[in-house]
């Protein structure tokens, strides 16, 4: 029990969700009606969310695309790409990377700085709606609404996943003895070697699993200890469902170690730089499946087999070859994406006790973002093309 003093600032809130839908939601959407003499809508959540998508279209509209070019050169064993002076991988004019293509061909090389460096990649945090949704957008093509859809089919009907409205990626510690029936639930599926591997030992889920203060209203996204029979399950539940279940037997397992190495090669003069990795134990990316990452740029993409190679190595440059790019506009929204940016609204808000009021929210609620966007598409704001939203 608390003083009713220290829920004052819920009504407040309440107060000015109640005066913005009169002043927006209300009066705007008639302004709006009358003045175009059709029917429109305006809202204090939709509104936003479609400013978004319109000034991601005009940055899109308004890009020129800049070309560069990039010098790879063959040593045999491995690759690298030409590096200027601070790190840049990019050549403006096309004449010098000719020249650095055709003075380091067929020349001697060397390997001047190799440098090691073991790293620990931790577990990623567990699903809330909104990165679950994002997910099933980019892996599943699945609409917000659609994932939001199937995910209270998986809870209300199947029992199998915890209440999917929670924007909380950690769970309470109250949860953790409850654990292993989780996983015991999963014995019968094609996920049985990974639940007996995490069985084997006892869990120790960490910090960024198990945190009371960062649970809210509900904890994160994860299985019941209700026994699964996926046979049973729709198509739709059944892709949804694995999802959820991978991502959380990859918030229980050990954390990805690998060793990323790093070897810069001179030739005529020129330095050229090799990434690698070098896996140690796999952990949590064994279980893990695809998840959505960002396109690498081809300059950066690793090398592999790189271990073993020592400064001063001699070499000889086999070829050299130049490619040019040409830099790309921003990427338009998917549902999955204009989900995440609703929470993260305050970033598009030069006004900083804005963002920071933001920050704590964004647009909307986890429980409300799909039903506005279902909205804006329902008002032909913005329409579904190619999977990607685009404002009309």
């Amino acid at each position: 029990m608390k003083p009713a003093q220290a829920y004052d600032n819920l009504f407040r809130a309440a107060e000015c969700r109640a005066e913005a839908d009169w002043l927006i939601g209300l009066n705007v959407t008639r302004a709006l009606s009358c003045r175009y003499d059709t029917r429109l809508s305006a809202g204090r959540v939709q509104t936003p969310t479609l400013a978004m998508v319109a000034r991601r279209e005009r940055e899109i509209a308004s890009f020129r695309p800049q070309a560069y070019w990039t010098v790879s050169a063959d040593f045999g064993a491995f690759r690298g790409i030409w590096q200027g002076k601070g790190g840049a991988t990019r050549i403006k004019d096309p004449e010098p990377a000719r020249s650095i293509a055709d003075r380091v061909r067929g020349a001697e090389a060397a390997i001047v700085e190799v440098e090691e460096k073991e790293q620990i990649e931790p577990p990623p945090l567990a699903y809330d709606l909104t990165a679950l949704q994002k997910e099933a957008s980019a892996l599943l093509g699945f609409g917000a609404a659609k994932t939001l859809s199937v995910l209270q089919s998986l809870y209300e009907r199947r029992k199998l996943l915890t209440y999917p409205r929670t924007d909380s990626r950690c769970i309470t510690s109250d949860l953790v003895p409850t654990l292993p029936d989780r996983l015991r639930a999963l014995a019968g599926t094609r996920f049985r070697a990974q639940v007996e591997q995490l069985l084997a030992r006892p869990l120790e889920p960490g910090r960024r699993f198990v945190d009371d203060a960062k649970v809210r209203d509900h904890h994160a996204i994860i299985p019941t200890e209700e026994p699964v029979r996926p046979e049973a399950l729709a198509g739709d539940e059944r892709a949804l469902w694995e999802l959820a279940v991978r991502r959380f037997l990859a918030v229980l397992s050990p954390p990805c170690r690998f060793t990323s190495i790093r070897l810069i090669t001179e030739a005529a003069g020129e330095r050229f730089v090799t990434r690698g990795k070098t896996m140690i134990e796999a952990g949590w990316r064994a279980v893990a499946g695809q998840t959505e990452e960002g396109e690498r740029e081809e300059e950066e993409a690793p090398e592999r087999n790189l271990a073993g190679h020592r400064p001063g190595e001699r070499l000889r440059v086999n070829d050299a070859q130049v490619k040019q790019g040409f830099t790309k506009p921003p990427p338009r929204y998917t549902e999955g994406t204009l989900v995440a940016a609703m929470e993260e609204a305050g970033r598009f808000v030069q006004d900083r006790q804005l963002a920071r009021t933001l920050a704590r929210g964004g647009l909307g609620t986890p429980a409300t973002r799909a039903e506005i966007i279902e909205k804006l598409l329902d008002n032909y704001y913005i329409a579904v093309s190619y999977t990607h939203l685009r404002a009309h």
